[in-house]
């Protein structure tokens, strides 16, 4: 019952009233239900394609001899005032606030550094019901705090053991939910946390394990993802066939188990993602891949799990390179289809059934817009 339920509220989300095909096996085993795909379509399937919806968007570069407004968008938020709020990490100003009419920025603030209002790598970026904004600095483990026009309100910082990561807001209210790198008995683990409105950081789950054949520095080999939909948090080794779904409390309540196995990347492959990509790509070697790189929430239902040529399952049609997609899951299990990503996607932020994005434009330069997932028409 509980997967039916799961299942009609993602397709209510994502405007689709069909039955799902491909929809689990489940077994409850010592009250974890074991969710089993027995099979899923290529990710070129024309009935199971989506699109994106676009409502709003937001130039960044008013004219081709204008700097951009922001390069590298990787987090943003709609203030109730109109405005964007955005995190663009590879300017001064780390920090921007914009009107999404004109794409003309009002202020720009929150300079690199560690310090105390400083910010380091990814950023949460939220507003407070008092009109002020905060922002989860995850490499720097700080919460600071600004007034609208930039000035700095102040920071507070989590106290606790190891090496932190990811950094996001928790969906009840009670604090933010991170993961870090632990020491455990001469080894390390990578737990995900609780980090509450007293300061006070408390263990919630051990997330996934590497695969028995990850390398330390191997991108191919996969790494630890999580992220929270809704009122549950997802979480996955990434070339393992499976992923996790826990509740807010860090109980276990799904795994879901996919039909999937891992490839190899051969030369050719490798001289392919150079010649797209280059430095990066210049890391791989030949060796069994991993699933996928990434995966982001969609709705309070779905999440995107993203593919590339490099990480696409064995067996499946190529991928064009440079290109991706991704493919679309319920937290219940059910494949819901593939997505194809515009040139340059990130996803910003989600409001509702709403998504803020970034893509590029016609001349490579970052744009911004407010899309919905729906059903692809053709």
């Amino acid at each position: 019952m509980r997967i039916m339920v799961g299942v009609l509220a993602a397709l209510l989300i994502t405007g689709c009233d069909e039955e799902p095909r491909y929809a689990p096996d489940v077994d409850i085993v010592d009250g974890v239900e074991i969710a089993r795909l027995s099979e899923l379509p290529a990710h070129d399937e024309p009935a199971l394609r989506w699109t994106f919806e676009t409502f709003t968007v937001v130039p960044t570069q008013r004219a081709l001899d204008e700097e951009p407004s922001v390069y590298s968008p990787r987090s943003a938020v709609e203030l109730s005032n109109g405005e964007l709020f955005l995190h663009d990490d590879v300017t001064e100003g780390r920090l921007v606030i914009l009107d999404p009419e004109t794409g003309a920025v009002r202020v720009r603030f929150g300079r690199f550094g560690r310090g105390p209002g400083e910010i380091g790598g990814w950023a949460h970026l939220s507003e407070a019901e008092d009109g002020t904004l905060e922002v989860l600095d995850a490499r720097n483990r700080q919460r600071h705090r600004f007034d609208l026009d930039g000035r700095w309100l102040g920071s507070v910082a989590a106290d606790f053991e190891g090496v932190g990561g990811q950094l996001l807001a928790h969906p009840s209210g009670a604090g933010f939910l991170l993961d870090s790198f632990v020491p455990r008995e001469g080894a390390w683990e990578r737990v995900l946390m609780q980090w509450d409105d007293a300061g006070d950081v408390r263990p919630l789950f051990t997330l996934p394990p590497p695969a028995p054949d990850a390398e330390p520095g191997q991108i191919q080999q996969g790494r630890v993802l999580w992220t929270q939909v809704g009122s549950q948090i997802v979480s996955m080794w990434s070339s393992r066939p499976e992923f996790f779904v826990h509740d807010l409390q860090g109980r276990r309540v799904r795994e879901v188990h996919l039909p999937w196995e891992r490839r190899r990347i051969e030369e050719s492959d490798i001289q392919r993602q150079v010649e797209a990509y280059g430095g990066i790509a210049s890391r791989l070697r030949v060796g069994p891949a991993a699933l996928t790189n990434e995966f982001f929430p969609a709705s309070d239902t779905v999440f995107g799990m993203y593919q590339s040529d490099m990480w696409r399952p064995d067996g499946e049609p190529a991928i064009p390179v440079p290109g991706a997609i991704w493919r679309l899951f319920s937290t219940s299990g059910v494949y819901l289809g593939a997505l194809p990503l515009p040139e340059d996607f990130w996803p910003l932020g989600r409001s509702g059934d709403r998504l803020w994005v970034r893509v590029a434009d016609e001349h490579g330069i970052p744009e911004l817009r407010e899309v919905r997932i729906v059903p692809d028409p053709r």
